[in-house]
């Protein structure tokens, strides 16, 4: 009874919050895509739930996830605040997995000890991040845009089914939308709460992303037109790359690679990869050469249909099949919108992390499933490309920043 219970007040309230959301200025021209998103983001979880529980028995990365926040949630209902009871001293590093058990622990804290109420809980986190890069391509984007980007990134399986579960991809694609929704800002002026709190959770579940974002704002700030900036700007730009430098020390410290080499660098890579190599789906790694050249290959463009061997690989497949298909359509526009990136605040920032994030998946992981569910974090700015390369009048849009 408590199963379902949490399950439907998370659904109402849920509910609820979105359909007065949807009634704001901004959202008017999008509010039928945003309770539709809504929707799926809640059917998703319960997709997912039927997967992990009904097809693999369980055995998947989520009911470990959810075992480890127990612990945590039972010492913060016994009012241990600071969960000393499961915070032994070495018990391993803070951030990643240990850390995303600790968020789960919150979130079962308030709802109370459901599983199905978890998964549709963490799923409507990550939504919330989709709505937060949806708001600031809204921010950036004109009206004829609008509808096409909230349709593309509210619809697509990749952002409504993989990360609705419990799984680290529902948080750091929070993350992502708070750094985007922070870092494009308003006249020219960073949120930096948003920003700020994003970096931390990104760092917390995965420092390598929050290693990609720092890198991307700075990359963003170094290419703005000389007539955007202003006194304010400057010194939004040198708190970026103070930030920058931080937490790329810190995430390199973190993942053992202060200090390394090129050759250190490149075993880090190999013994990374090689945990992927496991069940049904996994692809040869190739070499240095050949993995840089096929990492978008595998990361945008596989699996391809015909390496679909089951449900959500062909799901994948033809999501895949679809996008590039529409790229490929309007392949001229498609180059024209890459040529002006540096147009927008959103895409000088949106694009330089796509492409490295991109590269890093590529490298890191040999496994069609695992690239999959990964995809959810790159999937935005792919998709922002191809919203933006549809046919319209006039020159692709994008307002100066």
């Amino acid at each position: 009874m408590l199963e379902w219970g949490v399950f439907v007040v998370l659904v109402v309230a849920g509910a609820a919050i979105t359909a007065v959301v949807s009634r704001g200025r901004l959202w008017r021209p999008v509010a039928d895509l945003l309770l539709i998103g809504f929707a799926l983001r809640v059917i998703g979880s319960q997709l997912r739930y039927w997967v992990i529980y009904s097809v693999y028995n369980g055995y998947a990365d989520a009911e470990r996830y959810y075992s480890g926040a127990l612990f945590y949630a039972d010492a913060f209902w016994s009012g241990d605040i600071f969960y000393s009871s499961v915070h032994p001293s070495g018990w391993g590093e803070w951030w990643g997995t240990r850390f995303f058990q600790l968020v789960v622990g919150v979130v079962v804290t308030f709802i109370g000890p459901s599983k199905r109420g978890a998964f549709v809980a963490l799923s409507l986190l990550g939504f919330v991040g989709v709505v937060l890069m949806v708001k600031a391509c809204m921010e950036t984007f004109g009206s004829f845009q609008q509808r096409r980007i909230a349709g593309l990134m509210f619809l697509l399986p990749t952002l409504w089914f993989w990360p609705s579960s419990i799984g680290k991809e529902s948080i750091v694609l929070l993350a992502m939308g708070l750094v985007t929704y922070g870092y494009v800002g308003r006249r020219n002026v960073l949120r930096w709460i948003p920003l700020g709190l994003g970096l931390f959770l990104s760092f917390a579940i995965r420092p390598h992303v929050a290693g990609v974002l720092v890198v991307a704002m700075v990359t963003a700030e170094f290419l703005r037109p000389a007539q955007h900036w202003s006194f304010r700007r400057v010194v939004g730009a040198v708190v970026v790359f103070g930030m920058a430098v931080v937490l790329l020390g810190n995430a390199l410290q973190e993942l053992g690679l202060a200090g390394a080499d090129a050759e250190g660098l490149n075993e880090f890579v190999d013994r990374y990869n090689k945990r992927t190599l496991y069940g049904g789906s996994t692809i040869s790694p190739g070499g240095n050469l050949s993995a840089l050249a096929l990492a978008p290959i595998n990361v945008l463009m596989r699996p391809f249909i015909f390496e679909a061997h089951n449900g959500p690989a062909l799901a994948s497949a033809l999501e895949l099949t679809f996008l590039w298909a529409m790229i490929v359509v309007h392949r001229r526009r498609f180059v024209q919108v890459i040529g002006l990136w540096r147009r927008s605040e959103l895409t000088r920032f949106l694009f330089p992390a796509l492409a490295l994030y991109t590269l890093m998946l590529g490298l890191a992981f040999s496994n069609l499933g695992i690239l999959a569910r990964q995809r959810s974090i790159v999937m935005p700015g792919l998709v922002l490309l191809l919203a933006l390369a549809w046919p319209q009048r006039g020159p692709p849009p994008g307002r100066s920043g």
